[in-house]
């Protein structure tokens, strides 16, 4: 089997721009997001959008990895470290949509409509069916 020389910096550097594209593109949905579900009391779409704000802090704790790479000895170290901050963020969330939802139910509130949330679904849909193998044609 043939090896192809790997230039460690050079996938770090693709990372990180990766990584930059990911947090400017989920800080935008994030905004759009819990926005829209704060008008439309919808806790799908704060949900949907604090997701995002995750990820925007698991893109910034993979750009902090990312530019740490070069120390070999505090690697592993930093990997923990940001897989911790990753998990604690999720854990939050799942929190946050817990009670929200519960709270929801136990005052019988219905979300009211909104034209994003409404054009979100729509996206996702899109998005979802292009994925699927069984697209019309």
């Amino acid at each position: 089997m043939l090896s192809v020389p790997v230039d460690r910096q050079q996938l770090v550097r693709r990372g990180k721009r990766l990584e930059y594209f990911s947090i400017i593109w989920n800080s935008l949905e994030s905004i759009v997001a819990v926005v829209s579900g704060l008008i439309a009391g919808s806790v799908a779409l704060v949900g949907f959008g604090l997701d995002s704000v995750i990820e925007v802090t698991s893109a910034s704790a993979l750009v902090w990895r990312l530019h740490r790479d070069d120390d070999e000895r505090h690697r592993q170290h930093i990997e923990r470290t940001t897989l911790r901050i990753v998990g604690c963020s999720f854990l939050l969330l799942a929190a946050y949509i817990t009670y929200d939802s519960t709270a929801s139910l136990l005052a019988r509130k219905a979300p009211e409509r909104s034209l994003p949330g409404c054009l979100g679904i729509t996206r996702v849909a899109s998005n979802w069916r292009e994925l699927t193998p069984f697209k019309n044609t």
